[in-house]
């Protein structure tokens, strides 16, 4: 998201990206505009002390009119700013509220409560948690993904499924996510394995590397044997490909904010099924671009999962309106217009001394 919001607002802004850490081949720069500098700041595993002073001297320097954070930045980035002329602070919370920002970062809310800081939920029904926890009223600005990127023809969804060896009769289901605790790949692949049992030509599609990948690769090696029904892609670059190769994408995640990977599966027109958790209702329509289910019942995942495998006119269905939907409210230029529009704002009260 910070890179696709960084490059399309390159002709409005001037853009200076901060990465905490150092330069990865696969890292910022692969898909950035050549015209954004980015700045490495060397931080070390774990936490990092010195990372404050680095930030507040590269901050001094670059002399924002805004700064935009994400994700875990603020423990280190408020101590910079307290020493650092006012600027306004736009904080996107990307995954659940309650995770992301953990004491040390309410501590520091609390004791810097003079830099303004405008939280952006990614749901509306994020914006109340969100707004609690930072004391501040939450901004709602989905997140957004570059629709017609997405977009792929039955014939790419074809070759696809012939470069990954996948017969073109088979039920295809796909998991897009960071093979993390959180997001309950064990529980999906038991389900599977249930529901493979009454759909012998099923297939699971698990795309994504983290902690959690070797206990679940040992789990499919024991259940399984030689001719497994469950693949590990692991992090892929041609996820458009993958989507139009599969029929169903699942997220069972027992917490989450508002994943990417299903305005991905909409943008696609993939029928979805994901937990009833974070701000995954109000990206699904309350329902109407996806079945939404309950982490904590796995009979509900096995359940939505045979009503898609028997009903093909609801698999069309809930993949159309979520085409529709991505288009109309999630697309990249929808995102860029409306932090743009917050920009200026805040810049303007700033320049008529209005900020609060």
């Amino acid at each position: 998201m910070t890179v696709a919001l960084s490059n399309s607002l390159t002709e409005a802004c001037d853009i200076t990206l901060l990465s905490f850490f150092d330069p990865r081949p696969d890292g910022l720069e692969a898909g950035l505009e050549s015209s954004i500098s980015v700045r490495h700041l060397g931080k070390r595993l774990g936490p990092d002390p010195l990372l404050p002073r680095n930030l507040w001297r590269c901050l001094r320097e670059v002399r924002p009119h805004i700064v935009h954070s994400h994700r875990y930045a603020l423990p280190y980035l408020l101590p910079a700013l307290a020493v650092l002329p006012p600027v306004p602070v736009v904080h996107t919370v990307h995954t659940d509220p309650t995770s992301e920002a953990d004491w040390r970062t309410r501590v520091i809310l609390r004791l810097l409560k003079r830099i303004a800081i405008t939280p952006i939920a990614l749901a509306p029904s994020l914006a109340t948690p969100v707004s609690n926890i930072f004391r501040a009223t939450a901004r709602v600005i989905a997140n957004g993904v570059d629709v017609s990127a997405f977009e792929r023809s039955s014939e790419v969804g074809r070759l696809a499924r012939a470069a990954l060896d996948i017969e073109p009769h088979r039920f295809v289901i796909a998991v897009v996510a960071r093979l993390s605790p959180e997001k309950n790949h064990a529980t999906v692949i038991e389900v599977f394995q249930r529901f493979q049992q009454r759909f012998p030509e099923a297939l699971l599609l698990l795309v994504g590397d983290g902690p959690c990948a070797g206990d679940l690769r040992d789990t499919v090696d024991l259940t399984e044997g030689s001719t497994p029904h469950v693949r590990f892609l692991g992090r892929r670059q041609d996820i458009a490909e993958l989507l139009a190769a599969t029929d169903v994408v699942t997220l069972f995640s027992t917490r989450e904010g508002a994943p990417l990977s299903l305005l991905e599966a909409m943008a696609a027109g993939r029928p979805i099924v994901a937990s009833h958790v974070g701000g995954i209702a109000d990206l699904l329509d309350q329902g109407r671009c996806g079945l939404l289910v309950d982490p904590l019942k796995p009979e509900d995942l096995l359940a939505a999962w045979t009503r898609l495998a028997m009903d093909p006119h609801l698999r069309k269905s809930l993949a159309d309106h979520g085409h529709e939907r991505a288009k109309s409210s999630f697309d990249q230029s929808v995102m860029t217009s409306s932090y743009l529009e917050l920009y200026h704002e805040l810049s303007h009260e700033v320049d008529t001394g209005t900020t609060q």
